[in-house]
């Protein structure tokens, strides 16, 4: 079924796989066509679960004036109904909405070259084979790492999420189990599904300890040689391998030389995928998170999960929630600053439009090989002028009419842009404010939506926001200022204050 067409009209005449026809009279018959009906839309990469549902099919006839000139002709006709119509209404009844199950292999990139794919998703073959040093230890001691932020933090979610990566990769090295939650004020399983053997505590205080016996060693933040000798004493065994502080990757950078012994402690492990391979085995999002933004699976993911389409997130942090905090605390409102935000954003849409240029001229390879009909803006920002201004300046221009005729890869074809953002507040999630769980919700899912692209523009990549948002899924992450791209691990030797 071609799902690409753009009405079920072609839609339908794509479906006909099989004409029936049925006797009604010895001098008369009738015609009938399958027709299936399936969901518009572009064909989709498989990042989301296969779903699988009952097609409805219609059975219309159409009686036509013909003879039947030998009972020959009518026994052949018996045998294809009979035959051919069970077989194509079989293979229909169990369609999948997506294409495939899983990646096809060789189409998947994981960060290396120009990185334009989509990292694997967990429970996939391709997940498996990447990540193959997450495999958990079924006869591990009893002991459970728990990851909570510390209730006077200044600091919102990503140093909390970079501190669950760590935890991750302790609990692979000793089997220990995992367990986290934000708070007292915060339902994490709102927003989030946890996965494996991934337990996520009750909201209330008093359950947070309630699936942990003995051995439960808790994290707030980035783990230290003091720490790591701790946890191999409680456990009688040599200290930890050091887990990444992927928080701080892309502005300390990571030296491999540092994680030599994690590479022993967990064959087959990476410093660039490390992040992707330990979040894909910990959390996936909720269904009930569209009741904090309704239009997530029903618009917004498929808009980011189409083949045919590059892919780019722009983050762009204005500072206006930094200061509807500091407003609020003396009981002011922040009112929105256009000009400077205009200005903020200024070097990232530059870059944007600059690497489309390079896709739409060949300079850059297309995902996946397919010929490029749109482009689609992932705007994640804290300004909601920021959201309205892009949009009705961006949204629905045709992108390759900036390209040279001379140049473009495919000549005097429209391909427009499509600007997509979520209805989020710009709520801060910094642990002493008790934040809500429709703020976490917020703050969480514009991060997690970062990651669902093909690429990450982020206007100041010192933020850890945007940058362990890319890493989740192991995304290419450029500076916007310079339109380069970001590089994440170092070989060699790192300087002595490092």
């Amino acid at each position: 079924i071609d799902t690409a067409r753009p009405s079920y009209e072609h839609c339908n005449q794509a479906a006909v796989a099989v004409a029936v026809a049925v006797p009604v009279e010895m001098k008369r018959k009738a015609m009938g066509k399958i027709w299936v009906e399936a969901s518009r839309g572009r064909p989709t990469r498989s990042t989301l679960p296969v779903q699988k549902r009952r097609v409805n099919v219609k059975f219309t006839s159409r009686l036509t004036h013909s003879s039947v000139s030998s009972t020959k002709k009518l026994l052949l006709l018996f045998f294809a109904v009979g035959i051919l119509a069970p077989v194509a209404l079989i293979n229909f009844m169990t369609l999948p909405l997506t294409k495939s199950a899983a990646p096809a292999q060789g189409v998947v990139r994981t960060g290396s070259g120009n990185g334009v794919g989509r990292f694997p998703k967990h429970g996939t073959p391709d997940f498996s084979k990447q990540c193959n040093w997450t495999a958990p230890d079924v006869n591990g001691p009893d002991c459970t790492f728990i990851v909570r932020p510390s209730q006077k933090d200044g600091e919102g979610i990503t140093k909390w999420i970079s501190a669950i990566a760590s935890a991750y990769i302790l609990a692979r090295q000793a089997g220990c189990k995992l367990q986290f939650d934000y708070g007292p004020h915060v339902d994490i399983r709102q927003v989030l599904t946890p996965l494996g053997s991934t337990k996520v505590s009750n909201s209330a205080t008093s359950e947070y300890w309630e699936h942990c016996s003995k051995n439960c060693f808790r994290l707030a933040g980035g783990v230290g040689d003091r720490s790591l000798a701790r946890f191999g004493d409680r456990l009688g065994r040599k200290p930890f391998a050091r887990p990444p502080n992927y928080r701080e990757g892309h502005r300390t950078l990571l030296y491999r030389s540092s994680y030599q012994d994690l590479e022993v402690a967990l064959p087959g492990f990476q410093l660039e995928t490390g992040m992707a391979c330990s979040l894909g085995n910990v959390f996936h999002l909720s269904p009930s998170a569209s009741l904090f933004e309704p239009r997530l699976f029903s618009k917004i993911l498929p808009s980011l999960h189409e083949d045919d389409a590059i892919v780019m997130t722009l983050y762009i942090r204005t500072g206006q929630t930094d200061r509807v905090v500091t407003k609020k605390r003396v009981g002011e409102v922040a009112d929105e600053r256009p000009d400077l935000y205009r200005n903020i954003a200024k070097a990232t849409l530059d870059c944007a439009l600059s690497l489309e240029e390079q896709y739409l001229s060949g300079s850059l390879p297309e995902p996946n090989g397919l010929k490029i009909s749109q482009i689609t803006w992932m705007l994640i920002t804290d300004s909601q002028y920021m959201k309205q201004w892009v949009t009705e300046s961006f949204n629905g221009n045709d992108t390759n009419a900036r390209v040279p005729a001379e140049r473009q890869k495919w000549p005097s074809q429209e391909i427009r842009r499509v600007v997509v953002s979520t209805g989020s507040r710009g709520a801060h999630t910094m642990s002493r404010a008790s934040p809500s769980t429709a703020d976490f919700a917020d703050a969480m899912i514009d991060w997690y939506l970062i990651g669902e692209s093909d690429l990450v523009i982020a206007d100041n990549p010192g933020y850890s926001y945007g940058s362990t948002a890319a890493l989740r899924t192991a995304r290419p992450f450029y500076d916007g200022k310079k339109c380069a791209k970001s590089v994440l691990v170092r070989e060699g030797m790192p300087p002595d204050n490092h």
